[in-house]
C-alpha cells in the first residue's frame, strides 16, 4: 500500500514538473512569437510606407508626363498652325498668266500644303492650285501644234478650243491675264499658216538671187550674195518677226538658216540644207 502511494506521488510530481516546463516553454514561445510578430508588423508598416511613397511618386510622375504631353500637343498644334499660315501667305499669285509660275514650283507648294488637307482654307487653296495646274497643262497642249510641222487640222482644233470653250470662262475660272495668254497662243496659231508661206517665199526669193553663184569660192561673190540676202531679210523683217519668230518650229529653222546665210550663203552646212528642205516640204493645204 505504501509503495503504491509513493509511486502515485512521484508520478504526480513528475507530471506537474512536465506541465510547468511546458507552460514555461509556451510562455517563452509566446514571447518570441510576439517579438517576431512585432518585427514582422514593423516590416509590413515600412513596406506599406515605401509602397505608399512609390505610389505617390508614380502619381506625380504620371501627372508630370500628362502635363508634358499636353504641352507638346499644344506646341505641335501651334507649330502646325504657324506653318499653315505661312504656307497660306506664301501661295503664288494664281491670277497670273500660266507661264509666270513654273509647274515644278507649283507642285512643290501643293505637296507642302497637302499635310493640312481637311483644313477649309488649305482645301480651298489646293483646289485653286489644281485648277491653275490644269489650265497650265492645257496651255502647253494648245501650244504643241506650234512646235511641230504645220498641221492644219491640229491648228484649227486648238484655235477653236480657245475661242469657243475658254473665252466664256473669263471672270469665272480664268482671269483676264490668263485668257490673254490663251489669246496670244491663238494669235500664233492663226499666223502659222502664213508664216510657212512667208518662210517658203523667202527661201525661194533668196535662191533666185543667189543660185547662179552657189559653190563659188570667190569672196566677192560671197559678199554679193550676203548683201542680197541681207536686203531681202531687212525688207521682210516685220513679217519675220510677226509670223515666224513666235512660232517655235519656224523660229528654230530660221535661226539655223539665217546663221548659215550670214556665214557663207554659197557654202551652206548640212544642218542649214536640212532646215531648208523641212520648210519647203511643209504642206499648207
Amino acid at each position: 500500500m505504501y509503495s503504491i502511494i509513493n509511486i502515485a506521488t512521484f508520478l504526480s510530481r513528475r507530471l506537474l514538473a512536465v506541465v510547468l516546463c511546458c507552460l514555461c516553454s509556451l510562455a517563452v514561445t509566446a514571447d518570441n512569437d510576439k517579438a517576431e510578430l512585432r518585427r514582422l508588423r514593423q516590416q509590413v508598416d515600412e513596406l506599406q510606407a515605401r509602397l505608399s511613397a512609390s505610389d505617390r511618386q508614380r502619381t506625380a510622375d504620371s501627372l508630370a508626363i500628362d502635363s508634358l504631353t499636353l504641352a507638346l500637343q499644344r506646341l505641335q498644334a501651334f507649330r502646325d498652325e504657324f506653318v499653315r499660315q505661312q504656307l497660306v501667305g506664301q501661295c503664288p499669285d494664281l491670277r497670273q498668266p500660266f507661264s509666270a509660275i513654273s509647274p515644278d514650283s507649283l507642285q512643290r507648294y501643293a505637296n507642302r500644303l497637302h499635310r493640312f488637307e481637311g483644313d477649309p482654307e488649305a482645301d480651298h487653296l489646293l483646289n485653286r492650285v489644281a485648277l491653275f495646274s490644269c489650265y497650265q497643262q492645257l496651255a502647253d497642249t494648245l501650244r504643241q501644234p506650234l512646235s511641230v510641222p504645220f498641221d492644219r487640222e491640229a491648228v484649227v482644233a486648238a484655235s477653236h478650243r480657245i475661242t469657243q470653250q475658254l473665252k466664256p470662262l473669263v471672270g469665272i475660272e480664268l482671269t483676264e491675264a490668263q485668257y490673254a495668254e490663251f489669246d496670244t497662243i491663238d494669235i500664233y496659231l492663226t499666223r502659222y499658216y502664213q508664216g510657212v508661206l512667208d518662210f517658203q517665199k523667202l527661201i525661194a526669193d533668196v535662191d533666185a538671187q543667189t543660185k547662179s553663184y552657189k559653190g563659188s569660192n570667190d569672196p566677192d561673190n560671197r559678199d554679193f550674195c550676203q548683201a542680197k540676202y541681207q536686203r531681202i531679210v531687212t525688207e521682210r523683217q516685220a513679217d519675220i518677226e510677226r509670223r515666224i519668230s513666235h512660232i517655235p518650229y519656224l523660229a528654230e529653222r530660221f535661226a539655223v538658216y539665217d546663221a548659215a546665210m550670214q556665214a557663207n550663203p554659197l557654202q551652206l552646212s548640212d544642218e542649214a540644207l536640212c532646215a531648208i528642205d523641212e520648210i519647203k516640204d511643209l504642206k499648207t493645204r
